[in-house]
């Protein structure tokens, strides 16, 4: 697991590892300079720069659905965990376990779970950081291609800490991303960290976002 995909570009940035046939992405390891400066309606971006995905949000679905459909999938994890201690031989899994990627116990990729294909009608909003710790949303200006693949699954599409290299003259407006397929390279990747207990702490967040009770 020696290579930069797997290391956070934050916290490890004096620590990365790139192979020779990467040095373009070392090369952006760059500030993300628009969150730093007055928001303006319309810019490109200055450089070519190495980002990390450190949340996902399908902006096309309540944050009450949102809640519901992770309380279903933490509560059916939580319940395969309490039988799998008293198992003589290995359970079957419960079908929504299977539904939804199970980022808590796996550092593979390949398995994320399998759901239903994601319409285009479906916006996502990712967050992102730069080497530097700078933070910035990106919204979809057209439907991304790594966020729909086939091993893009479960309610955050790619793994927590996954890198994403955004070429320059992407659009920026208002400080944030607009992103079309041209405009970036999937590297995949994950931060083993990001995606502990992932279901249940977003859950919690979500939450706190709107005071819910239930």
């Amino acid at each position: 697991m020696s290579n930069f995909i797997f290391q956070d570009i934050h916290k490890e940035r004096e620590l990365l590892i790139f192979h020779s046939s990467q040095l373009v992405f070392k090369n952006a390891l760059v500030p993300y300079r628009h969150c730093l400066a007055e928001p303006t309606p319309s810019e490109k971006l200055q450089q070519d720069t190495l980002f990390q995905i450190v949340d996902v949000r399908d902006t096309s679905v309540s944050v009450l659905s949102l809640i519901e459909d992770l309380t279903v999938i933490v509560n059916a994890n939580e319940s395969f965990q309490d039988h799998s201690k008293f198992a003589t031989k290995a359970p079957r899994v419960p079908r929504v376990a299977v539904t939804e990627v199970d980022v808590n116990e796996t550092e593979d990729d390949s398995l994320m779970n399998d759901d239903s294909a994601v319409s285009s009608n479906h916006i996502y909003r990712l967050t992102l950081q730069d080497c530097f710790g700078n933070t910035c949303y990106a919204y979809e200006n057209e439907p991304l291609g790594f966020l729909r693949g086939e091993r893009s699954k479960g309610i955050f599409r790619v793994q927590l800490g996954s890198k994403l290299f955004v070429r320059k003259n992407a659009r920026v407006s208002f400080n944030a991303l607009h992103l079309k397929n041209e405009d970036v390279k999937f590297l995949n990747g994950f931060i083993k960290e990001l995606n502990y207990k992932l279901y249940e702490r977003k859950l919690k967040e979500l939450k706190e976002e709107i005071n819910y009770e239930g």
